[in-house]
């Protein structure tokens, strides 16, 4: 029994170690090796990566063995951690004890691994810890601007704005800066690129300067563009002012109704063709807030066009403007119609209404006329944009076309469209009502268009669903179109993406003569355009891909499916069913901070119809940009091979095409450009054409073009010329402007770098003093200034002025040269010395009173000359008040001055005490 009983014992016990053979206790060794081992308290948090701001679990788990017993808990956090709630002491022992524990993730927690250390202390025993948690990566870029208004230099100077970046992740950024390009100027950006700790800034300067000196007010918008990171770090801020270039010799610009314009006129010679042609563009102000443009070409049919600008096409457009209306005749381009057939260019005229709230009203009435091929239209066409970009359209349009011999066909059609916003879905939907040609029977069409993103913008679906009948257009054409499109990023560069598109097409009507006709070629005979206007198409399509974006690069992997079928009305061929399977694989990259762009392609697959069909691969590459400020290029290679079958048995034929532009501007008005163009496909003859054309200022109003190009069969010269001019008509006034000079007060100097403003039209004072505002139109303006710091407007100054058309004012004004009072305020009561906030004022002889805010016993003023009296007016007592008085002189040489204003508090309390106020040495002084 005795050894029974010790059997029972307790772990741990002397009985136990005593009675215990050397067999069990080599077994209790070797287990609480392994217990030991194991990590008795391990922690973990229980997800792998967190967010700045967060609670994040943490696992605790005590296996300490013996009997159950409380332990101590110490934990050390990094910066700004904490525990939720705080738990310094817990049970162990006996079993295992898992414990949780809320550690908050603070927003300053850098990216990167978030370690939380420890110990369980159990008597004098310690068992450390450690766990990791990932803190993702949270760029952000804050471009602060300190500065705001306008900036206003003269016409030659260059203007700076600096702002502050900073960055307020949790993740070290590279920054790269530089501006929006802007046309006529030269930007720097200094510096470009940056690297950001968390929490640091720097400061960005953009600098811009004018290429070309101006004769008037120049006012540009510019643009700072911040990029942070690569791949998901990748963050971008947009910041922007506003600067005023003012000319150096003043003047109030045309007062009279003036047209500035331009021309160019040249002529072609070629084996097979001679012509001349011209262009010419002209715009003005006919009377006060009336606009004129005119624009228009008197074209010939050279043999591969102009890259000069000398069209083939005869027209001429002509435009007038006020502020709530607009009209045009001539070559005109109407409103859209909804999916109405389009009206396309015709000769006619239009006249638009509008008003503030982004109402437009239209009329339209034009036509059509190329050889056999006559369209009219007339149309009633109303639009309503708002901010958001929601809105409706209207239109009601009559149509009446006639081609070749065939009857003459008419209709009339409306429409109404709004688009809409509704939870993150945007769409639009449209219905339309068309009489039919044969039975004068009104059809019924429907479009509606949805577009759902989700907030962060990871996930997006659209829809687009037509549905117009037969006879619903001329010719008898109807339409169906069903298209879906999906999306959904994947990780944090990903994204996976679905195409889908069933669409059916029957009796379009195409204007080929008018594009065969403008191109200078010979027109399609009307029999032809008759039949390839009456075809039909019915195609299905879907695609599948994936694609990811990292850094600058993009690449994407689709595969697609094509099925098509052709209806001509003839007795069918095997051309008329076409199938296409196709893998493709598409990467592009921006280079030099986005400056050029590269794209690559390749694609693989299978053409067929019923009786034939193609294994095709096809490459293609394409690159543009900008090499320098001053050199641009662009260009196209594709290669297609059939690899095999029947190269007749698709629409993709075997061959080659390449094409490739370089554009040299090295100063402002000269111009080098060259080029080539080549392909060959199935058994056609190769055409390689390539072109040169440079273009030189002879004065500076004119220059000098020409252009060389050859092709297989010819070569052909152009020689122009363009003339930049100026028609003024000084009968007829149209604005007034202000001329004006800024002098110091009692016979002083002149005030240069004053700043005026009349309707939005600045001028700055010259060295004298003078400035001259340009031409406004007649009216009553406000007029406000800046000054230079050291001055002060004097209190005369007009606050409108009255604009008289064809009539220069003149206005001399007179300013007060102003200096900097510093000053502070100081308070001493007994051994402490109080800065107190308020309200300080200054007021001179005439008692005319200037105020200021100090802060924390500091403020300044800016005063003219004159004699002051200086007080602290804020919450004191009269006797503090009464000493904090000071009186100044502000010279006229503008120099600053300092003022101090100091009080000492002597009022004392009765204190009931056995002690003086103020301590000596040795013992205590004991009252009697």
């Amino acid at each position: 029994m005795a050894r029974r009983t010790s059997s029972l014992a307790k772990h741990g016990s002397r009985s136990e170690s005593r009675r215990f053979p050397s067999g069990a206790l080599a077994a209790l060794l070797l287990l609480a090796a392994v217990r030991l081992s194991g990590r008795p308290v391990v922690a973990e948090f229980t997800d792998g990566a967190a967010d700045g701001r967060s609670f994040q679990a943490l696992r605790l788990t005590v296996d300490l063995g013996g009997r159950e017993r409380p332990v101590q808990l110490k934990v050390s956090l990094p910066p700004g951690a904490r525990l939720a709630p705080e738990l310094t002491e817990f049970a162990g022992g006996g079993r295992v004890h898992v414990q949780i524990l809320n550690v908050y993730v603070p927003g300053s927690a850098a990216a990167g691994p978030f370690t939380v250390r420890g110990s369980v202390i159990d008597g004098t025993r310690r068992w450390p810890f450690e766990a990791t948690i990932r803190v993702r990566a949270n760029p952000k870029v804050r471009v602060i601007d300190e500065e705001t208004g306008l900036a206003t230099v003269r016409a030659e100077e260059t203007v700076h704005r600096t702002w502050r970046a900073t960055n307020g992740g949790n993740t070290v950024l590279e920054l790269r800066a530089a501006a929006t390009p802007t046309n006529g100027t030269v930007l720097t950006v200094v510096p470009a690129q940056l690297r950001l700790a968390p929490g640091e800034s720097a400061e960005i300067t953009l600098s811009a300067r004018l290429v070309n000196s101006p004769d008037r007010l120049v006012t540009l918008p510019l643009f700072l563009n911040v990029e942070s990171g690569r791949g998901p770090l990748q963050r971008r801020e947009t910041v922007g002012f506003t600067a005023e270039f003012v000319p150096r010799v003043a003047g109030p610009g045309p007062l009279f109704a003036e047209f500035t314009g331009e021309a160019l006129v040249g002529g072609v010679s070629a084996p097979d063709h001679r012509g001349m042609a011209g262009r010419i563009h002209l715009e003005g102000e006919v009377a006060a807030g009336v606009k004129f443009l005119a624009y228009g070409a008197d074209g010939t049919a050279a043999p591969g066009g102009s890259h000069l600008g000398l069209a083939s096409r005869d027209f001429l457009t002509v435009e007038l403007g006020g502020k709530t209306w607009h009209a045009t005749g001539g070559l005109v381009a109407p409103p859209s119609f909804g999916f109405l057939e389009s009206s396309t260019q015709g000769h006619g005229g239009t006249a638009a209404w509008s008003d503030d709230s982004g109402l437009v009203v239209t009329a339209l009435g034009a036509q059509e006329h190329y050889g056999d091929f006559r369209r009219e239209h007339a149309g009633l066409h109303a639009a309503q944009t708002d901010p958001d970009k929601t809105g409706w359209e209207a239109g009601l349009l009559a149509q009446r076309n006639q081609a070749g011999g065939s009857p003459t066909q008419e209709r009339i059609g409306a429409f109404g469209q709004t688009r809409w916003q509704w939870r993150g879905v945007a769409g639009a939907s449209q219905v339309a009502a068309a009489q039919a040609t044969a039975n004068h029977a009104v059809k019924i069409g429907l479009e509606q268009r949805l577009d759902y993103r989700t907030d962060d913008e990871r996930s997006h679906a659209a829809l687009f669903v037509q549905i117009a009948p037969e006879g619903f257009f001329l010719d008898g054409r109807s339409a169906e179109l069903r298209d879906f499109t999906l999306g959904r990023a994947v990780g944090e560069t990903g994204n996976l993406h679905f195409h889908a598109s069933d669409a059916r097409d029957v009796g379009s009507l195409r204007t080929y003569r008018q594009s065969e006709t403008e191109a200078g070629l010979t027109p399609t005979a009307p029999e032809f355009v008759e039949l390839i206007t009456r075809t039909g198409t019915a195609v299905r399509s879907w695609s599948a891909g994936y694609g990811f974006a990292r850094d600058d690069s993009r690449a994407m992997l689709t595969v697609a499916t094509t099925d098509r079928t052709r209806e001509t009305g003839l007795v069918k061929s095997p051309d008329d069913t076409f199938h296409e399977h196709s893998l493709a694989a598409d990467w592009s990259r921006n280079l030099y901070a986005g400056r050029l762009f590269f794209t690559a392609t390749a694609a693989g697959g299978t053409e067929e119809n019923p009786q034939q069909h193609a294994d095709f691969t096809e490459t293609s590459f394409t690159a543009g940009g900008s090499l320098t400020d001053r050199v641009q290029i662009s260009g196209e290679f594709r290669k297609t091979w059939h690899v095999g079958g029947n190269r007749s048995a698709g629409y993709r034929q075997p061959g080659t095409y390449g094409r490739g532009s370089v554009i040299w501007t090295p100063r402002p008005r000269w111009r080098f450009e060259s080029g080539v163009d080549a392909y060959r496909f199935g058994t056609s003859t190769t055409r390689v054409r390539s072109y040169a054309m440079a273009e030189a200022p002879l004065s500076t109003r004119t220059a000098l073009a020409t252009e060389v190009s050859h092709d297989d069969e010819r070569t052909s010269v152009w020689l122009a010329l363009r003339v930049n001019f100026t028609v003024r008509m000084p009968w007829r006034p149209v604005r007034g402007a202000l001329a004006g000079r800024v002098v110091e007060r009692a016979g002083g100097g002149p005030v240069p770098g004053a700043r005026f403003n009349l309707a939005g039209r600045a001028g700055l004072t010259d060295e004298a003093g003078r400035f001259v505002l340009p031409g406004s139109r007649p009216g009553k303006y406000p007029l406000t200034w800046s000054l230079p710091p050291a001055y002060l407007a004097a209190a005369d100054w007009p606050r409108t002025v009255d604009v008289v058309a064809g009539r220069l004012q003149t206005i001399e004004f007179t300013a007060e040269r102003i200096a900097l009072l510093r000053g502070t305020i100081t308070i001493t009561r007994g051994l402490e010395a109080v800065r107190p906030t308020g309200t300080v004022s200054a007021t001179n002889e005439a008692d005319a009173v200037y105020e200021a805010v100090a802060g924390a016993g500091e403020f300044t003023l800016l005063l003219p000359p004159g004699r002051y009296t200086v007080r602290y007016t804020g919450e004191v007592t009269a006797a503090i008040a009464i000493q904090l008085v000071a009186t100044v002189e502000i010279g006229n040489a503008g120099e600053a001055v300092t003022v101090n204003l100091t009080a000492i508090d002597r009022a004392r309390g009765v204190r009931r005490t056995f002690f003086s106020d103020e301590p000596e040495s040795g013992a205590p002084r004991v009252l009697p």
